[in-house]
């Protein structure tokens, strides 16, 4: 990251940390034989895991942004699909009724990172 900076994932509250293994049970069945997370799972193949990419993603462009001082929208916050991706995924888990509540979902994870972003840029002063 810039300035020596890097972003503190553990400060930020994303929606996907709220995953229950009962979640995952009823999304993806395939995953927990006998109601448990099946052996040799990779987390990469996990439901959610995704969607936390993307997440990470929009929270890392956002923390660059800020940290750089830019003003306007953060790129690839909706290109690529990855809004789309966390509306529907938002919708699935009862997060979000619909595109405007998904956009004030990711809008409050990311007040959080551009808090932390203006911190780190005061300390780099």
């Amino acid at each position: 990251m810039s300035q020596n900076s890097e972003l503190d994932y553990t400060k930020i509250d994303f929606p996907t940390d709220q995953l229950t293994l009962g979640q995952i049970r009823r999304l993806s069945p395939e995953q927990c034989p006998r109601g448990q997370v099946a052996a040799g799972t990779k987390l990469d193949d996990a439901v959610g895991s995704l969607e936390a990419w993307c997440e990470h993603n929009i929270a890392e462009n956002t923390y660059e942004h800020e940290l750089r001082g830019m003003r306007g929208p953060v790129p690839d916050e909706s290109e690529g699909g990855t809004l789309e991706r966390l509306d529907k995924f938002y919708r699935e888990m009862g997060w979000s009724s619909g595109l405007h509540q998904t956009k004030q979902i990711i809008r409050r994870f990311s007040e959080a990172v551009r808090q932390q972003a203006r911190e780190a840029r005061g300390r780099g002063k």
